[in-house]
This record gives structure tokens, C-alpha cells and sequence, in this order.
């Protein structure tokens, strides 16, 4: 089925449903309180995530942190031992 059928497909599906009359279109029970613990449940599972993702972060920035440090310090090693052996070489 290519893609212009899907779309035509939905189309007249969509139209089908704006044709039906009220009483045979399914009816949503939605109280207030139900729409209200609906966006409790989404509040909590956007926090969540987004302290999940601040978790992630952070642990990130400390992994490059540490990752930066040792490299620091392997390049100071390796700059005093040139600088050493620059010393040597040059009393010759």
C-alpha cells in the first residue's frame, strides 16, 4: 500500500467518523478528576525524566572532568621528563 493510500484510507476514515451522527460517536467520561490526576501522573513522569536527564548530565560533566585532569597531569609528566631530558642533552 503505498503512501497516497494510507493517507486517502485516514481520510475517508475521518470522514466517515464526522458523518456519524452525535449519537452513535463514542462519548468520553472524562470527569474533572480525571483529567486532573491525568496531568498529576504527567507532572510526575516529566520530573522524572527531567531529573533523570539532569542525573545524566551531571554525571557526564564529571566523567570530562576527570577525563580532563588526568590528562592535565600526564601532560605535566611528560613535560618534565622533556624538559629533563632537554637538561641532559644540553650539558653535552
Amino acid at each position: 500500500m503505498s503512501s497516497s493510500n494510507v493517507v486517502d484510507a485516514f481520510s475517508e476514515e475521518e470522514r466517515n467518523v464526522q458523518n456519524e451522527p452525535e449519537s452513535r460517536r463514542p462519548s468520553l467520561d472524562i470527569s474533572d478528576d480525571d483529567i486532573e490526576r491525568y496531568r498529576k501522573a504527567y507532572d510526575l513522569a516529566y520530573e522524572f525524566g527531567e531529573r533523570k536527564l539532569r542525573e545524566e548530565g551531571s554525571q557526564q560533566r564529571q566523567n570530562i572532568e576527570k577525563g580532563a585532569s588526568e590528562q592535565r597531569k600526564t601532560e605535566r609528566t611528560q613535560e618534565a621528563r622533556d624538559n629533563a631530558q632537554a637538561r641532559r642533552a644540553y650539558k653535552f
